[in-house]
């Protein structure tokens, strides 16, 4: 009897540590246009999967907007750490909802005088999260974030 107890807790204990929750995988985005669907803005080329930790590339200035007509859920949204933006970065949800799980970390990315990240549209926030958006100080004041209708 202690032989195979010891197999069935053996087994168990295996099957416990491959039964975690799949990864969510990080897409990068590149935005040759605006389209959140279209799945050559994106690398590797596929729209994200909902709750995918989304990474915007330190070499574009496109925003992105929802589109087709589905609202979509991230984790978290990060801007890449290399680089900085001389114009405004827009997320745009204004026909679809988008749910922001896991936060956004954008430091030091939006530095000039006109770059801003801006939020716009219906977003929904579910819990507490940490939003790091840094910019420059200064004659022209901090250019951070806004959030608009």
């Amino acid at each position: 009897m202690k032989p195979r107890f010891r197999t069935l807790a053996s087994l168990s204990i295996v099957s416990i540590c491959f039964a975690t929750a799949p990864a969510v995988h990080a897409q990068t985005w590149g935005g040759a246009t605006t389209a959140w669907s279209l799945a050559t803005n994106w690398t590797p080329a596929a729209v994200p999967a909902n709750d995918a930790n989304i990474f915007v590339a330190a070499t574009t200035n496109n925003g992105m907007s929802l589109d087709g007509g589905i609202s979509r859920s991230i984790g978290s949204l990060t801007f890449g750490p290399t680089g900085t933006r001389a114009g405004q970065f827009t997320v745009n949800s204004l026909d679809q909802t988008l749910t922001m799980k896991g936060g956004v970390v954008a430091n030091g990315a939006f530095v000039s005088g006109t770059a801003a990240l801006t939020f716009r549209g219906n977003f929904i926030i579910p819990t507490a999260q940490t939003w790091s958006i840094g910019g420059v100080t200064g004659p022209e004041g901090d250019h951070g974030m806004m959030v608009r209708e």
